[in-house]
């Protein structure tokens, strides 16, 4: 990566309070709340399953394919590989989970802010717009569910600083391979970060009024090699139906958009607004920033346009709108368009605008944090450790929801989730206890975790009680 000009080095200490201060913000609730999704499983379990069984394989869906209990190809290797080291070096916990996904937000704030420096946006002003993306209810999500979508991010922010360190440079051909290959780097993360290839070819032919096709070609091409790699070595080794059924029958099949072309960027765009429901003081700030920016002509402003544009069209075309984590790819490009804007409003116009939305956003995390903290003693996972420990044995399988997955696991035993009772292939099953419902057929109570969570308002706030019933077969 180019060394950044005297200017910027000051910077870092900006950059490392800003990452400091979202691992500070996460970490009082960080175990507690949210409770743990099917992603956090599907996407950590193989590398549980590598460093304690020594297979890479999807085991909690073991019974939902013909590939899932052998291998793994769900995503590219790049976050396996991640989270497997940790897991090595550190051991397997929610924490240590959690604690990747924490680490790479903290990453992508401090390069995100370089960005913004390189942008031209005054410390403050760089500063705010970093808090901004940090507010995002993505990204408070994102820091605490063990995905590997903030890494990927980050990989591409870096690509970023590649590109507008040396944006003077005659013979850019370098640059652009290596910003190419970060890209392609954070596609082995997650391939949805691969459109940022084509929208930082966009971003620099908007700044330059020309696309500078060599680089665009190398750029290209540099993106493509890793993951084009990885589907080579996966056929050469002889795993091309596991990677079909897994990778392209159900992310890409699952993956892509439906409906009315022309409908498909309104209903990304009612997505994006839907997230933001909680928040919804950060949608005006955003868009008096783009509006606003129209009239800062300089080329920074142009070069995050380009990117913009570029990204959003191609994820509101292309992609699924269930899938809530996709339009923070392009929302990173939107908020780099949008700065310069805010910088351009009145200082007593900016201040307002800018702390009301964090103030809502931190009102609304706090609010949440506040709710897992009176909770606690319902939600800590020791208490749910201590309760399959105690009753399950090693080495059995265990039909159950997803948040019950750190338990069985250190239970010595392995969770299959989305499975029909079945007393002849099930050691045990798993309902919740404070949900009424009728025993499975064939299985018999065992033991009981009763429902100890207060609630607040009359709701739990949580897609768990954290209390459980476990059967075992009749037999």
């Amino acid at each position: 990566m180019p060394v950044l000009p005297p200017l910027q080095r000051r910077d870092a200490w900006w950059a490392c309070w800003l990452a400091g201060a979202l691992i500070l913000w996460h970490l009082p609730a960080f175990t507690l709340i949210p409770a743990v999704s099917h992603d956090e499983i599907t996407l950590n379990a193989a590398a549980r399953s590598w460093t304690a069984r020594g297979a890479v394989a999807l085991s909690p869906l073991a019974g939902n394919g013909l590939t899932y209990a052998t291998a793994y190809y769900w995503h590219p290797p790049g976050y396996l590989l991640l989270v497997a080291g940790a897991y090595e070096a550190l051991g397997f916990s929610i924490e240590v989970t959690r604690g990747v996904s924490l680490a790479s937000g903290a990453v992508a704030v401090a390069l995100l802010f370089l960005v913004l420096r390189h942008l031209s946006l005054s410390r403050p002003m760089a500063a705010a717009a970093t808090a901004l993306f940090a507010s995002h209810p993505l990204v408070w999500w994102l820091c605490r569910s063990g995905r590997m979508d903030l890494t990927a991010i980050g990989f591409g922010l870096a690509a970023m600083l590649v590109t507008l360190g040396h944006a003077e440079e005659k013979s850019s051909a370098r640059r652009a391979g290596l910003a190419g290959i970060l890209i392609g780097l954070g596609g082995l993360v997650h391939v949805m970060v691969l459109v940022w290839a084509p929208a930082l070819i966009a971003a620099d032919a908007l700044r330059n009024g020309r696309i500078a096709w060599k680089n665009a070609i190398v750029l290209g091409a540099m993106a493509a090699l890793p993951v084009l790699t990885w589907v080579a070595v996966v056929f050469a080794i002889g795993d091309g139906p596991a990677w079909m059924e897994q990778f392209v029958g159900y992310q890409l099949g699952q993956r892509h958009a439906t409906g009315p072309l022309w409908l498909r960027p309104l209903d990304e765009l009612t997505l994006f607004a839907r997230q933001f429901r909680l928040e919804s003081l950060m949608i005006p700030v955003l868009a008096v920033g783009m509006v606003t920016g129209w009239r800062e002509r300089s080329r920074a402003r142009w070069w995050a346009a380009g990117g913009a544009i570029a990204a959003f069209c191609l994820i509101a075309v292309f992609t699924s709108k269930g899938t809530g984590a996709y339009p923070l790819y392009w929302f990173v490009w939107a908020l780099l368009a949008a700065a310069p804007g805010m910088a351009s409003l009145r200082s007593r116009t900016r201040a307002w605008l800018l702390g009301l939305a964090i103030a809502n956003a931190a009102a609304v995390q706090l609010g949440f944090a506040a709710i897992a903290l009176y909770q606690r003693e319902a939600r800590d996972p020791a208490r749910v450790d201590r309760f399959f420990a105690e009753h399950v044995r090693a080495g059995s399988i265990v039909a159950g929801p997803e948040d019950a997955w750190y338990a069985v696991e250190h239970a010595g035993a392995q969770l299959r989730i989305w499975e029909k009772p079945d007393p002849y292939t099930q050691d045990y099953y798993v309902t919740y206890a404070n949900i009424p419902s009728a025993p499975p057929a064939g299985f018999q109570l065992l033991a009981e975790l009763p429902d100890t969570m207060p609630k607040v308002l009359g709701r739990y706030w949580s897609s768990t009680a954290c209390s459980y019933r476990l059967w075992v077969p009749r037999r």
